[in-house]
C-alpha cells in the first residue's frame, strides 16, 4: 500500500493533503518533550548508517543520561538490540514523532509529508555523497517524492565537502543549514579502521570465510528500471574468481535478493563499516559507497556494464569514469581484472579521499548542538 501511494501521483496528492491536515493537528495538540530524540534509517528498514552512529554515541555520553532515545522501524522485532523502538506508521509512531524535540534520519522520518514546525529540530545526515542525480534533477520520480525534496525543512543537513554542499543546496531548497563536517557514519568508519586487523579476523570467523583468500565485497547500486528477476543476476560466473576470493554480496536496501552459491549474501548485515574495513577489494558501480570506502585508502573497481542505460535513466553529477579507478564493462573483463588483483589496484582511492572529505567531526558538532539548543 505504501509503495502504491508513493508511486501513484493522483493518490499521492490526495494522501498529502489529508496527512498535512493530520500533521498540523498533531503539531498543535501533542506537547513536545525536549529530552526525546527519535531516529530512523533508510525509511525504517535498518538499524544502521549515521543515525546509528549518533545513537550509539549518545548512549555512551553521560550528558544524554536524561534523554530518551527511540527508534522507528517497519518491524521492531528484527532489531531486539534496540531497547526503545516503535513500529513505523503505528498510532504510537505519530504520537512520538510529534512529541520528540529532535528528529534524526538519513532519509525521510516523517513519511514524505514535509511540515515546517518550529517545535521540532530536524537533523538529516543523508546516506551518501551524491554521484547520481537526485531531485529536482532525477527525471523519474513520483509527485510525493518530488514534493518532499522541494519542501522538506531540515534544520541541519550534514555533508562531506564543498562538492556535496553545493548539490544539497540545489536539491533541498528549503534547508536551513548545511554543515560541512562529513557525515557521522564516516567519522565512525575512520575510528574503527584503527582496529582493522581485529575487525577483519572477527568477520572471517563470523561469516566462516577462508583465511587464505582475500575478501571481495560487491555492492551495486539500486536500479529502478530493472525488470523483476534481473536484480538476481550476479557477474561472478568465472569459477577462478570464486576460487580466488571470499565473495561477499551487499544489495541495495530497496531490492530483495536471494542467496547465491559460493557467495555470502550480506545484504542484511547491519554493520557496513565492518564489511568495508575487512574487505580487500570493493567492486561497485555508480554507488557513493566508493567515496565512503576511500577514507580507508584501499582498492576499488567499478563494474559499469550498463553505464549508458543508467546515465540516460538517472543521470550523474560526476561521471564515474573520471574517478580514476579500474573499470570493467562486461563479465569477461571483470573476471580478467579480478584475477590480476592486486596488480594495478594499489590503494587507488586515496585521491577520492582528499577530494570528497573534510575530515571534520560531525558527531561532536551535533552532540554539542543538541546539548546547547
Amino acid at each position: 500500500m505504501k509503495e502504491f501511494i508513493k508511486n501513484n501521483n493522483l493518490i499521492g496528492r490526495l494522501y498529502l493533503k489529508l496527512m498535512l491536515i493530520l500533521y498540523k493537528v498533531l503539531n498543535v495538540v501533542v506537547p513536545v518533550d525536549d529530552k526525546l530524540i527519535v531516529f530512523t534509517s533508510f525509511s525504517a528498514r535498518q538499524y544502521s548508517d549515521s543515525p546509528r552512529a549518533l545513537y550509539e554515541s549518545f548512549k555512551k555520553d553521560l550528558n544524554f543520561k536524561d534523554f530518551k532515545l527511540v527508534w522507528f522501524f517497519n518491524d521492531p522485532t528484527q532489531f531486539p538490540e534496540v531497547k526503545n523502538s516503535i513500529k513505523m506508521g503505528s498510532i504510537k509512531y505519530y504520537y512520538y514523532l510529534f512529541k520528540a524535540k529532535y528528529w534524526i534520519s538519513n532519509t525521510s522520518i516523517e513519511r514524505l509529508i514535509p511540515i515546517n514546525s518550529k517545535k521540532h529540530i530536524y537533523i538529516n545526515t543523508w546516506h551518501g555523497i551524491p554521484l547520481k542525480q537526485l531531485d529536482p534533477d532525477e527525471p523519474n520520480l513520483s509527485f510525493l517524492v518530488k514534493n518532499w525534496y522541494k519542501n522538506v525543512v531540515f534544520d541541519i543537513l550534514t555533508c562531506s565537502s564543498e562538492y556535496d554542499y553545493g548539490i544539497f543546496h540545489h536539491i533541498f531548497p528549503s534547508v536551513k543549514k548545511i554543515i560541512t563536517t562529513d557525515i557521522p557514519r564516516n567519522e565512525l568508519l575512520a575510528r574503527k579502521n584503527k582496529q582493522a586487523n581485529k575487525i577483519k579476523k572477527e568477520l572471517i570467523n563470523e561469516l566462516n570465510l577462508d583465511l587464505k583468500k582475500p575478501i571481495l565485497l560487491y555492492a551495486p547500486t539500486f536500479r529502478e528500471f530493472e525488470e523483476p528477476g534481473q536484480e538476481h543476476m550476479l557477474p561472478f560466473v568465472d569459477d577462478r574468481v570464486l576460487d580466488k576470493y571470499n565473495v561477499l554480496f551487499r544489495g541495495h536496501y530497496f531490492t530483495p535478493y536471494n542467496n547465491f552459491k559460493n557467495i555470502k549474501n550480506v545484504s542484511d548485515y547491519n554493520d557496513l563499516d565492518k564489511l568495508l574495513i575487512a574487505c580487500d577489494l570493493l567492486v561497485t558501480d555508480y554507488s557513493s559507497i566508493v567515496l565512503d570506502y576511500s577514507l580507508l585508502g584501499k582498492s576499488a573497481l567499478l563494474y559499469m556494464y550498463d553505464w549508458k542505460k543508467y546515465k540516460k535513466y538517472r543521470g550523474f553529477y560526476v561521471d564515474p569514469s573520471t574517478l580514476n579507478l579500474p573499470i570493467a564493462v562486461n563479465r569477461e573483463e571483470l573476471s580478467e581484472k579480478l584475477l590480476e588483483f592486486p596488480k594495478g589496484f594499489e590503494n587507488n582511492t586515496l585521491d577520492l579521499k582528499n577530494k570528497y572529505h573534510t575530515g571534520s567531526n560531525s558527531i561532536e558538532y551535533l552532540t554539542s548542538f543538541i546539548l546547547n539548543t
